[in-house]
């Protein structure tokens, strides 16, 4: 027990975690870190997603395979953004995107102004954009606000420094 909770607390302290199974089994990152916080673009079109909905909709798994977490975990340890935008998953996109078109428009917005990764942030309606730098992020944002023709809220961000969190496990909608 005294294991888990350190395991805990490095992830709310500081410190890459992985999550697995229903979020029971925490487990440090070893070797995470080396990077000083990722950059990012957040997009959010004003509007709520309602999770139960998304999760009463969705039916398909919600995790992605091993070889996908693998290397995941492998970006997180060597500081590679270009690695986990390849990888990046969220099983509730899809479902998301069917019953909110808007949000996937914003994220192939996201896509076509150079995000290295996109991905839906939990059950939405946030969407997210990996970058290279902070003037990328600022070029990917500023492009992202052109297209959409609406008001959406938009923001550049950097993660804190190896404050990410991979999950993985076995759960379904």
């Amino acid at each position: 027990k005294e294991m888990q909770l350190d395991f805990l607390w490095r992830g709310v302290l500081g410190g890459a975690v992985l999550m697995e199974g229903l979020g029971e089994r925490v487990s440090v990152v070893a070797g995470a870190g080396k990077q000083d916080g990722w950059w990012v673009v957040l997009v959010n079109p004003n509007f709520h997603v309602s999770t139960q909905d998304v999760y009463a909709r969705c039916k398909m798994g919600l995790t992605s395979g091993e070889r996908s977490i693998d290397s995941i975990v492998s970006a997180l340890r060597n500081g590679d953004v270009d690695l986990a935008g390849l990888h990046l998953f969220n099983g509730l996109q899809a479902t998301v995107f069917r019953k909110y078109p808007l949000i996937e428009i914003v994220a192939e917005e996201l896509e076509k102004a150079g995000a290295i990764g996109v991905l839906l942030s939990g059950s939405g309606a946030s969407v997210f954009g990996l970058a290279r730098n902070e003037r990328h992020a600022r070029r990917i944002a500023e492009c992202v606000r052109k297209a959409l023709g609406f008001p959406a809220w938009c923001k550049v961000a950097r993660t804190l420094p190896d404050g990410v969190m991979a999950a993985h496990g076995p759960l379904e909608a």
